[in-house]
């Protein structure tokens, strides 16, 4: 159904994000995320990666990324813009999606696109749910999630933010 979308005018990626995360807490689904697809580019987004990702982050939400390269940019099984790809992964985008416990994917040919959306499934379907309680000294705190058993992969968020408390001092 994608391929009746015809594209046009300016990119408010990261706004988007952020609007998507908002509609679901509206959702009572146990199992929420927001996946992008994307050529990665923002050109008029108001909100910056970090507020988009604090925002999603405190509802708990994470962001799939899937990067979708043209045809135009692809050379067989790899891509002509690597540098490009890289800066993506390495920068805002990517970091939106790992602080928030999603991940970000760059395929290039038709079978690693249907193997990507085949990841954000399988690894929905395998989340697990982890409760504590945290201090009361507000502000951001980060957490790490490390397991006994090698080899895991393991996507959380990278951390928490505890509000001020009305009357009390920073």
């Amino acid at each position: 159904s994608l391929d009746g979308i015809k594209s046009y005018g300016r990119t408010s990626l990261f706004d988007a994000v952020a609007d998507a995360s908002r509609r679901l807490v509206e959702s009572a689904g146990p199992r929420r995320a927001v996946v992008v697809l994307t050529d990665g580019y923002d050109n008029a987004s108001q909100l910056t990666p970090g507020e988009v990702s604090g925002l999603a982050s405190s509802i708990d939400v994470p962001v799939y990324v899937i990067v979708i390269v043209s045809p135009m940019d692809r050379s067989g099984d790899s891509s002509l813009i690597d540098a490009q790809l890289q800066a993506l992964r390495d920068g805002p985008l990517g970091n939106l999606a790992r602080w928030t416990g999603g991940d970000i994917m760059m395929p290039v040919t038709q079978a690693a696109i249907s193997a990507a959306a085949r990841q954000v499934v399988h690894e929905l379907r395998h989340q697990y749910l982890m409760a504590f309680e945290p201090g009361g000294q507000s502000g951001w705190h980060p957490l790490e999630l490390r397991t006994r058993v090698p080899n895991l992969t393991v996507r959380a968020r990278s951390g928490y933010v505890v509000p001020a408390q009305p009357g009390s001092r920073q």
